[in-house]
């Protein structure tokens, strides 16, 4: 995460003091530091995901555009997908046969959570690059049409 903040800084998009704002917020909470300077108004998350498609080489996705199933909302529950900041999209096989999840993530890069995941769920995990607002509207609108 230390070169995406690195870009943002020498972007200007973000000012030192305006990143030890967000790191002591950060304190406590259990959220990626990009979420927490979109969430105090520092930083646009259109800009943060263009940076960060940038940093990771990741393309960014829209979830109106994935391909879902909806029995993988059964894999996690709501309060998983909430704490973690994903939402998940589908499983397909791997060459070896085995299933993968795709998982729709705002920060790639978490491998704890990754592996949290897949540990949990015992199959292997793959990331895909989403913005934060758009996963918690999905797990929002999707996870309480099962409730």
């Amino acid at each position: 995460m230390g070169d995406l903040i690195e870009v943002l800084l020498r972007e200007q998009l973000i000012t030192p003091e305006q990143l030890k704002d967000a790191q002591d917020k950060q304190k406590g909470a259990k959220k990626p530091i990009q979420d927490i300077l979109v969430e105090m108004g520092f930083l646009k998350e259109e800009d943060l995901m263009r940076v960060c498609s940038q940093v990771f080489n990741t393309p960014v996705v829209s979830l109106d555009k994935e391909r879902m199933e909806s029995d993988c909302l059964k894999l996690i529950s709501c309060e998983q997908a909430k704490l973690y900041g994903i939402y998940p999209l589908r499983k397909e096989k791997n060459l070896l046969g085995q299933d993968v999840l795709f998982i729709a993530t705002s920060d790639p890069q978490d491998i704890q959570t990754i592996d949290n995941l897949e540990s949990m769920l015992n199959m292997e995990i793959q990331p895909v690059f989403c913005n934060h607002s758009e996963i918690s509207q999905y797990i929002e609108r999707y996870y309480n049409l099962d409730d």
